[in-house]
């Protein structure tokens, strides 16, 4: 049980003894013993009465002036049904043994920023630096993992990394749901129709089929994506103060859900539909819509400042030769073809990697959307447009045209090779656009079939409309069928042993197997820092820390020497790779140290002066003491001080600018949020009129 889970249990206690407590003075307070002593803790609990008494009544009179929203049971029930049918979808990961991952081949890796939280609850701000992998980087300027969204946090201080993506991933399916539901419901659709096209966008391969990789980031960006589109639809439909505040919040939950490929394709797309939809609405909309991106981008600087701060020094692969594209017009097939087989081959010449191409969703809502042509557009024809706008043009970037011609101009831009993702994003607006078809169809005049007696009296009346209930059915079953492959579970309970046999007395860098992502998580959890290992970025002209000790199936450099072998994996040490040491001439004299994030203590004994290098990027914020004193801390790959000769004791802080200023820039934007949503000033009506 960690810290967090007995907190949370310390505090029900805690209710249920006072609840007690209040029971037992309730009874007391009916006794002739209180009503008349007037001494000691007697006359203090009468006069918590009457505070309590007078606080009860403020709270009625405020709840009789405020009008409070009526709750439809009906459309709970809904949602709910959808909750149920996401559990249902990924009952697998119900499986609560922290040795048991979502399949994927890279789902250690890409879930290592979620350690942010264990480090949290460890050390407090030093978590802040991500000490953990090759020589390490600021937590806040991973532009790569989901750490700082709010179902990462919530579900990982409660339980733990993996079982809390495992949380995270059923609440991200759901959430798209009410999400896709909500599309439904802005079009007037009814219970039918909304919750099919929930059903169907939970099941979605745009969702599941990036789960073929263990790509929850991928999975969780794309559900933003949606949650952003209906908060977009519902700011059009209604331009007012809540609308807009609802906006500016799913862009957060959107810009903190990491990856970035459903970020740009979102951000590029929303000047289009700012042209072409918002600039025909009253003036208020536009400015109610600038201000709730101007919001949303303010709510999320806390990633956003240090990310700035730090890309000009981050570098990824590229793609020059266009493998990992697919031509335009093949794309929208990977809608309806449910073959293994073809999305594990580069067939109509596309990279033959499922998380990439799967969006399959099937005929059914394809056509239904199609049939958005005959209908009469007049009462949702921005939303219609909206949604068509956003389809087209996540066809167009996910095809790398629009990138692989802005190359020459930007090169960053050839980092940007995983553009098949974008078509997910596809998937939303289709579905929605077949909610509004299905309704209309609903809505024309069916003819009947009446059953009867001979003597004419009726058995029942059958309206052909419901027909239809054949394709729903059959389109949420065949995307199930065929998606729910990709959300399995495995047993990774040997990797943890083997880690556990991993000693090393001083912090030291740790090279796990190469290439295999299932070792860096265990090795982290293992209190170990891991160098040498796949990640999706690094940075620009900087070398990896050389590990003290290196497990490989290959024979390493003449400088390891062989001292174990930990289940049939060699294990090697290299005692020239120390993690700290004092450099004095030509002479390298080892220190012992303990690191723990962005904290770093290292003892040092030595009758030479030098420089004392500690292997640690050496970024904008560290600082260091020595013997409790300021130093300066210098060097252009490690940290670096100087280091007289004798007995002392260094630290180093990692404390940067940019995460308070991020911070603060995001408790500001969440409190004009609440002020905007709350005060009743008709000054602030006016000024978003």
């Amino acid at each position: 049980m960690n810290l967090t889970q007995i907190f949370i249990l310390t505090i029900a206690l805690g209710v249920v003894i006072t609840a007690y407590i209040i029971w037992k003075l309730q009874k007391f307070r009916e006794t002739d013993i209180y009503q008349k002593s007037q001494r000691g803790i007697i006359k203090l609990l009468k006069w918590e009465e009457k505070l309590i008494l007078k606080g009860r009544e403020s709270i009625k009179n405020w709840f009789k002036t405020k009008e409070l929203p009526k709750l439809d049971l009906l459309l709970l029930a809904e949602i709910l049904l959808i909750g149920i049918w996401a559990v249902w979808v990924g009952q697998e990961y119900l499986d609560f043994d922290p040795h048991v991952w979502p399949t994927g081949r890279e789902f250690g890796i890409q879930i290592v920023s979620h350690d942010f939280w264990n480090q949290i609850k460890e050390c407090g701000i030093c978590a802040i630096w991500n000490g953990s992998i090759n020589g390490g980087s600021p937590a806040l300027a991973d532009p790569f993992g989901s750490a700082f969204h709010p179902f990462v946090m919530i579900s990982t201080l409660l339980f733990g990394i993996v079982n809390g993506v495992k949380v995270a991933t059923l609440l991200t399916l759901w959430l798209a749901g009410i999400a896709q539901w909500g599309i439904a419901y802005l079009f007037e659709g009814r219970r039918l129709v909304r919750l099919w096209s929930g059903a169907l966008a939970v099941v979605g391969g745009h969702l599941l089929g990036k789960l073929e990789l263990g790509a929850f980031g991928i999975t969780l960006s794309t559900a933003m994506t949606t949650l952003a589109l209906v908060c977009l639809l519902y700011l059009i439909k209604r331009n007012n103060r809540k609308s807009m505040v609802i906006f500016a919040i799913s862009i957060t939950m959107l810009l903190l859900s990491g990856h970035g490929y459903m970020q740009v394709g979102f951000f590029i797309w929303l000047p289009i539909v700012f042209l072409v939809v918002i600039n025909k609405q009253p003036s208020a909309a536009k400015k109610k819509f600038a201000i709730a991106l101007i919001l949303g981008l303010i709510m999320a600087s806390i990633i956003i400042l240090p990310i700035l701060h730090f890309s000009p020094r981050l570098e990824k692969s590229s793609d020059p030769d266009a493998n990992l594209f697919q031509y335009f017009e093949y794309i929208p097939l990977n809608l309806v073809i449910h073959s293994w087989d073809f999305y594990i081959k580069d067939t109509l010449d596309k990279p033959p990697y499922p998380y990439l191409t799967n969006i399959y969703i099937g005929w059914v809502p394809i056509i239904f959307a199609i049939l958005t042509l005959s209908f009469k557009k007049d009462k949702f024809k921005p939303f219609l447009i909206t949604l068509t706008s956003f389809i087209f043009l996540s066809l167009f970037l996910s095809s790398g045209l629009p990138f692989r011609w802005a190359e020459s101009i930007f090169p960053f831009v050839s980092g940007i090779r995983h553009t098949q993702l974008i078509a997910g994003l596809m998937v939303s607006p289709i579905i929605g656009l077949a909610s509004y078809s299905l309704e209309q169809l609903f809505q024309l005049e069916w003819p009947s079939v009446n059953l009867s007696f001979p003597s004419g009296k009726s058995i029942f009346t059958f309206s052909v409309q419901w027909v239809l209930l054949a394709p729903l059915i059959f389109s949420v079953y065949s995307c199930y069928d065929f998606n729910k492959v990709f959300i399995q579970v495995e047993n990774v309970d040997d990797v943890y042993q083997t880690i556990s046999k991993i000693q090393i007395e001083n912090t030291q860098w740790f090279s796990p197997p190469f290439g295999d992502h299932w070792w860096v998580l265990p090795s982290i959890e293992n209190d170990l820092k891991v160098t040498e290992i796949a990640f999706p970025w690094w940075w620009k002209e900087r070398e990896q820390p050389k590990p003290y000790m290196l497990m490989t199936h290959f024979n390493p450099s003449a400088d390891f020497l062989l001292i174990n072998v930990v289940d049939n994996i060699p294990t090697y040490i290299n005692t020239n790779s120390e993690y700290a040491l004092i450099r004095s001439g030509e002479t390298e004299i080892p220190c012992s140290a303990s690191a723990r994030g962005g904290e770093i203590t290292v003892y040092c004994d030595t009758d030479k002066s030098g420089q004392l290098v500690v292997k640690e990027n050496i970024l904008n914020g560290w600082k260091g003491w020595r013997d409790g004193e300021r130093i300066r801390v210098y060097g252009n790959q490690w940290l670096r001080v100087d280091a007289p000769s004798g007995k002392h004791v260094y630290t180093f802080r990692y404390l940067p600018w940019d995460a308070l200023v991020g911070l603060t820039l995001t408790a500001v934007g969440v409190f004009l949020s609440l002020f905007i949503w709350f005060s009743p000033s008709p000054r602030l009506d006016k000024l978003l009129s």
